[in-house]
C-alpha cells in the first residue's frame, strides 16, 4: 500500500511514494502555518482515544500519549520527509466493510422503510488528479473543489453543516 500511487509518474518522490506524498504536505503545512509536532499529535491521541471507545475498533487498546504521536518517525529511511510522518499517523490496514443502499422513494416504498428511517443525499461533488500533482501542498484542491461543486448544486454553505465525517489515510 506505501507504493499506491501513479508508478509511472510518482515513484521517483520517495521509495514509500504514497506516505511521502502525505509526508511533504505536513513538512509544508507546519512550515506555512507555524504548526508543531505537538499541535499535529493531538489529532492522533484524540483518535486513538475514540477508538479506544469503540469494540469494533481495529486498534481499540492503544493507549497513544501525546508524546509518543508526537515523537519522530523512526521507520522512515527519508531523513527529509522522517520528522513529518510517524507510524501512529497513518491509518490501519483493516478487513473493515461498510454498506449504502441507494433508493428513491418508490424503491423505499418497495423495500418497505419509511422515509423517516433514512437520510437523504441533497449533493454530492466530485474531482481527481495525481496525488504529485500539487500546487499548494498546504491545501487540498480537489477537496476544494469537491465540496464547492456540493455546496453549489444544494445551495447550502459550511455554514449549515453541522457534523462531517472525513476519511483521511494520513
Amino acid at each position: 500500500l506505501a507504493r499506491a500511487a501513479h508508478w509511472d509518474e510518482e515513484r521517483e518522490i520517495d521509495e514509500f511514494t504514497f506516505p511521502a506524498m502525505f509526508a511533504r504536505r505536513a513538512m509544508h503545512y507546519k512550515d506555512a502555518f507555524d504548526v508543531t509536532e505537538e499541535d499535529l499529535a493531538r489529532a492522533t491521541v484524540k483518535a486513538y482515544s475514540n477508538a479506544s471507545k469503540n469494540p469494533y475498533a481495529h486498534m481499540r487498546e492503544v493507549d497513544m500519549t501525546l508524546e509518543q504521536a508526537a515523537s519522530a518517525g523512526e521507520n522512515n529511511p527519508n531523513e527529509t520527509l522522517k520528522p513529518h510522518l510517524k507510524m501512529s499517523d497513518c491509518s490501519q490496514v483493516s478487513d473493515g466493510a461498510a454498506a449504502l443502499i441507494l433508493a428513491s422513494e418508490e424503491g423505499l416504498e418497495q423495500l418497505g422503510i419509511d422515509k423517516s428511517e433514512t437520510t437523504e443525499i441533497v449533493s454530492y461533488g466530485h474531482a481527481s488528479n495525481p496525488l504529485g500533482e500539487v500546487d499548494d501542498y498546504t491545501e487540498l484542491s480537489t477537496t476544494k473543489k469537491a465540496a464547492e461543486e456540493a455546496y453549489q448544486d444544494s445551495e447550502l454553505s459550511q455554514d449549515d453543516i453541522d457534523v462531517c465525517e472525513v476519511h483521511d489515510c494520513f
